[in-house]
């Protein structure tokens, strides 16, 4: 029965997310033909890469932080989406996108790759929430930096625009044809870290225990990079940066359904659609003059909560 109450929830979120916007599809004066353009055209895909990008921070929150073995691990955090977001106004500064349409989404893929590189050296043996935490800052205010130097010293019209646009996110105006190409990449990247979860349930009792029953760090760590960076990667290159979604969404997760790392994974995916769809008809609906960007209201939403886990974590350790 409440497995049902989701589901309908779920639903309700799902039509809600296609009908609501500034102009009401129901509206008695809106003809029949552009009312479909509306739909079609902008609403639905607007839902698609909403729960998709959603669902896929939501999962990398969950792996990162079975992996960690970190409550406070998150790709935005950490710096994996800051390093993505460079990478691919790097590639937009110097007009990379006029050669290939995949010039982006491949730099962006290599930048969180490169950031979750950098984290593993960095965090070696020292995986613990202050190390995270400092690293994460250090990674994000470096890339910021770099984003800006790029951006002053680009010579393109438009950079001041696409800083805005990666540095808080938006999933306004995003077109089918790189909706549907990216769509067969996350969910490569999807697989990729479904497959971590028997590691991620070893890990729980540590290292030497997950070495005992024959599981491969290496192997995992491969697949975990591959995973976050294709899915981080994507998501950046589709959309710019959004934030929090993959810390707020596993600690909800373990309360609702289990502590269990493996069993956290595919709710992580499905909640972070969710909450991605909700602050997404969130944003539509504020009256403002300019639509406020959905990677302001996930900080907004999230932030309060990151407060609240290191409050927890500082409390736990006294």
């Amino acid at each position: 029965m409440r497995k049902i109450g989701w589901v309908f929830i779920g639903i309700v979120i799902l039509m809600a997310s296609c009908l609501v916007g500034p102009v009401p599809l129901w509206d008695s004066g809106l003809d029949r033909s552009t009312a479909y353009e509306i739909l079609f055209s902008l609403r639905m895909p607007r839902t698609v890469v909403a729960f998709m990008v959603g669902g896929g921070l939501g999962l990398s929150g969950a792996v990162l932080q079975g992996f960690l073995r970190n409550p406070l691990a998150d790709t935005s955090l950490l710096g994996v989406g800051s390093g993505a977001a460079f990478f691919a106004v790097l590639g937009l500064s110097f007009g990379l996108a006029v050669y290939s349409p995949w010039a982006i989404p491949l730099l962006a893929i290599g930048g969180g790759i490169i950031t979750l590189l950098l984290i593993k050296i960095f965090l070696k043996g020292q995986e613990s929430p202050l190390h995270l935490i400092l690293l994460g800052i250090a990674l994000n205010s470096f890339y910021g930096s770099l984003i800006a130097f790029v951006l002053n010293i680009s010579k393109n019209p438009y950079a001041l625009s696409h800083m805005i646009f990666w540095l808080f996110g938006s999933y306004a105006d995003i077109p089918w044809a790189p909706l549907i190409g990216a769509l067969p990449f996350m969910l490569l990247g999807t697989i990729f870290l479904l497959k971590t979860a028997p590691l991620l349930d070893a890990l729980s009792f540590g290292e030497d225990m997950a070495k005992s029953l024959g599981f491969s760090l290496k192997k995992g760590i491969n697949f975990l990079m591959v995973g976050i960076g294709l899915i981080v990667g994507l998501s950046v290159a589709l959309c710019g940066l959004i934030g929090f979604i993959g810390l707020v969404v596993p600690h909800a997760v373990r309360f609702l359904v289990s502590s269990k790392p493996s069993k956290t994974l595919i709710p992580s995916f499905i909640g972070g659609g969710m909450l991605s769809l909700l602050a997404d008809i969130m944003v539509r609906l504020l009256p403002c003059q300019v639509e406020l960007k959905v990677g302001v209201m996930t900080a907004l939403i999230g932030s309060p909560f990151f407060i609240y886990l290191l409050y927890r974590s500082r409390h736990a350790q006294l």
